[in-house]
């Protein structure tokens, strides 16, 4: 439990696990500086390839990266959120809705059918809520994947990023 005291590796603190939780958004935008203060260093060194970022993650790492993604960084290339889920009320749907999607980064998302962590039902709650919201979305399904990542959501992911970031010569 992320409050409890004890030590974990998270991306934020949430009061618990689930669709109806309050996002904590100090501690969610803590995690955002730090991940901005990266993406600066990474764009220094790219200098004339700022625009192929593309930023992703697992469970909460997927969820962070949707934060970054829609509400603090929408000069992305890409998003990739695998069995992630963003709260229902999530602060992404409000800022999304005050300045509108417009030119947003797209989302590949993937979920498996018997993730016991975070329910399917949940990523298509915000699969759902996203795409209203103008966010363009590649959605995959696994059937009988649990909480994991399968070899064929990686390959996926990884031709979308291709297709995303065509080859240049640098």
């Amino acid at each position: 439990h992320p409050d409890s005291g004890t030590l974990e590796t998270i991306w934020y603190q949430r009061p618990y696990l689930g669709l109806d939780a309050p996002e904590n958004l100090t501690s969610i935008d803590k995690s955002a500086k730090e991940i901005a203060e990266l993406i600066l260093t990474v764009r220094g060194e790219l200098k004339s390839l700022e625009n192929r970022i593309v930023i992703g993650g697992f469970s909460m790492g997927g969820g962070m990266a949707m934060h970054m993604a829609y509400r603090h960084n929408r000069s992305l290339a890409g998003c990739f959120a695998l069995s992630a889920f963003l709260n229902e009320t999530s602060s992404v749907y409000q800022d999304l809705r005050e300045r509108p999607a417009g030119d947003v980064p797209p989302l590949f998302q993937c979920h498996g059918t018997d993730d016991d962590v975070i329910p399917h039902s949940w990523g298509a709650h915000t699969r759902e809520n996203l795409s209203t919201l103008g966010v363009p979305i590649t959605h995959n399904v696994y059937s009988g994947l649990a909480h994991e990542l399968g070899r064929d959501e990686l390959i996926k992911l990884k031709s979308w990023i291709l297709q995303l970031l065509p080859d240049i010569n640098v």
